[in-house]
C-alpha cells in the first residue's frame, strides 16, 4: 500500500522530518518512494537512527542546514521539544528564503499553536494530530501504512484550503478533520 499517485503539490518540494520515533519513521517510510519527485530530510536527536533511515531519506544532522533547505517541516516529537523547535527554526530561518510551513503531529495542540503564534512572521503553521498508532515505539515500530484509513485532525481552519497539506494526509492513505485547538485538546484530554 504505497503511495499510488506522484505528487502534484509536493512535487520538487524538500519535506523534512524531525523525530523518527514511530509517527515521524511512518511519515518518512511511506513518503521515501516519492522520490526523487520530492526531496525527503530526516532529523533525530539519537544519531544511532541515521543509518537506518538513510535507505528512506537524506540524513541532516545539523538543524540550521536543515531549516535553509526545507519547505515543509514536520515535527514528529514530544510536545515541549516541539515548542523548542518552533523557537529555533524561527531563528535559523533565512529571511530572504521562502517561507517555509511547519506542521506537528503532537498530542495536544493549543501550546503549541500558541507558540506558533509568536513567529507567524517567519513560518506558516498547522497543527496536525494522526489518530494513528499501533504497538511498539521507536523507529522500529514505524511502517509506511501506519495512517492508512485513520483520521488526522488539523486544527488549523485554514487548512483544508492549502493544497500542500490536503495532499500530504491524502498520500498518507488518511482523511482530514478540521477542529479547534482547544477544543481538541478538551476531547483528548476526557
Amino acid at each position: 500500500t504505497m503511495p499510488k499517485k506522484s505528487p502534484n503539490h509536493l512535487r520538487n518540494k524538500s519535506i523534512a522530518v524531525i523525530g523518527l520515533a514511530q509517527i515521524g519513521g511512518s511519515i518518512v517510510k511511506r513518503l521515501s518512494p516519492l522520490r526523487p519527485a520530492i526531496t525527503l530530510l530526516a532529523h533525530d536527536r539519537d544519531r544511532r537512527l541515521a543509518s537506518k533511515a538513510a535507505r528512506y531519506a537524506t540524513w541532516i544532522t545539523d538543524l540550521r542546514q536543515l531549516v535553509a533547505q526545507s519547505d515543509l517541516i514536520i515535527l514528529a516529537v514530544p510536545v515541549p521539544t516541539t515548542i523548542e523547535l518552533l523557537e529555533q527554526i524561527a531563528e535559523l530561518r533565512e529571511p530572504r528564503r521562502s517561507r517555509p510551513l511547519v506542521m506537528d503531529t503532537g498530542t495536544v495542540k493549543h501550546p503549541i499553536q500558541q507558540a506558533a503564534l509568536k513567529y507567524k512572521s517567519r513560518f506558516d503553521y498547522i497543527g496536525l494530530h494522526p489518530l494513528a498508532g499501533g504497538d511498539g515505539e521507536g523507529w522500529k515500530s514505524s511502517r509506511p501504512d501506519l495512517f492508512e484509513g485513520r483520521t488526522i485532525i488539523c486544527t488549523n481552519a485554514s487548512a483544508p484550503r492549502r493544497p500542500q497539506t490536503r495532499e500530504l494526509i491524502s498520500i498518507l492513505g488518511a482523511s482530514m478533520t478540521t477542529m479547534a485547538a482547544r477544543m481538541h485538546d478538551r476531547l483528548v484530554a476526557e
